[in-house]
């Protein structure tokens, strides 16, 4: 911990793992970004440590929110996952904005989005929930597996039974 001394801004700062390139600040000297440190410079970590990234959303996408025939219920079908984590993911349905049923996502994808391979195909789900007669909000929601992160609705659909 330290002060830095900006111009008139004084503030106290802890840093950990942070790396500045110092150009196109409009100076000649590349080695000044124009502030002043008053206390000890904080410990340099080994470069074999990797610094924690931030915590990440999860994603997905829901292919149809439907009333299944005739019946009392209604599906919802799609895909999820939290980058975060390597296990198959859950999402949560609710029904006009109470929580009815959690599943994890671990079904087969045919193809699992380009950029998440590394994770597995097996993020694929579907859920049946009961609804009553009339109209009802049917939303899914990925939960967040990993570190604080919010979760993420994937979508609602308003449905008559």
């Amino acid at each position: 911990m330290g002060d830095v001394n900006c111009g008139d801004l004084n503030f106290a700062v802890r840093l950990r793992n942070v790396n500045v390139d110092p150009y196109n600040l409009d100076s000649d000297d590349d080695d000044d970004i124009g502030c002043e440190s008053n206390g000890p410079a904080p410990a340099r970590q080994p470069a074999s440590q990797t610094p924690v990234a931030k915590a990440r959303r999860p994603v997905g996408k829901v292919f149809k929110i439907t009333q299944v025939g005739k019946t009392k219920f209604v599906q919802a079908t799609g895909w999820a996952l939290d980058p975060d984590v390597r296990r198959p993911s859950r999402v949560r349905i609710f029904v006009d904005g109470k929580a009815r049923k959690t599943v994890k996502a671990k079904g087969q994808l045919a193809k699992a989005p380009a950029r998440f391979q590394a994770h597995g195909k097996n993020h694929r789900f579907a859920v049946k929930v009961a609804v009553g007669k009339g109209k009802h909000r049917v939303c899914v929601v990925a939960l967040n597996e990993g570190r604080k992160a919010k979760n993420r609705s994937l979508g609602c659909k308003v449905i008559t039974r």
